[in-house]
């Protein structure tokens, strides 16, 4: 699959690929990318968002895999880890993290809610 992005070795801080042993060898390991600016790393997943779009909406079995991991400070990690419970309890609709902060929707079709302290979180408990 080919994004067609073009990335030079200064836009790439270290990569590594994840040894696992659940992954057969017919599989490609998961690789680890820390780009250097945040505009390269989203122009990456903007891109790969859209292509995996156009695979659901052709039905194409071979699904573009891009995951990331934002860097968190302790007090988003824990607020976090109590909006994900709240979406498994069934008491908001989703959460999601941009830009290295927290934001959740009580229902699908309301606005989001950007959560900055715990306390915000008590309403929806």
């Amino acid at each position: 699959m080919d994004l067609n992005i073009h990335v030079n070795s200064s836009d790439i801080n270290f990569a590594y690929t994840l040894k696992n042993k659940n992954y057969q060898a017919s599989a490609s390991p998961p690789i680890v990318v820390n780009f250097s600016t945040i505009r390269q790393r989203n122009e990456i997943l903007q891109k790969a968002k859209i292509i995996r779009k156009q695979q659901i909406q052709n039905k194409t079995t071979n699904n573009i895999k891009i995951f990331y991991n934002e860097r968190l400070n302790k007090e988003n990690q824990e607020i976090y880890y109590h909006t994900r419970m709240l979406v498994r309890n069934n008491k908001i609709k989703s959460t999601w993290i941009f830009k290295s902060e927290v934001y959740i929707k009580k229902e699908t079709s309301s606005f989001p809610t950007r959560i900055l302290t715990m306390n915000d979180l008590e309403e929806f408990k």
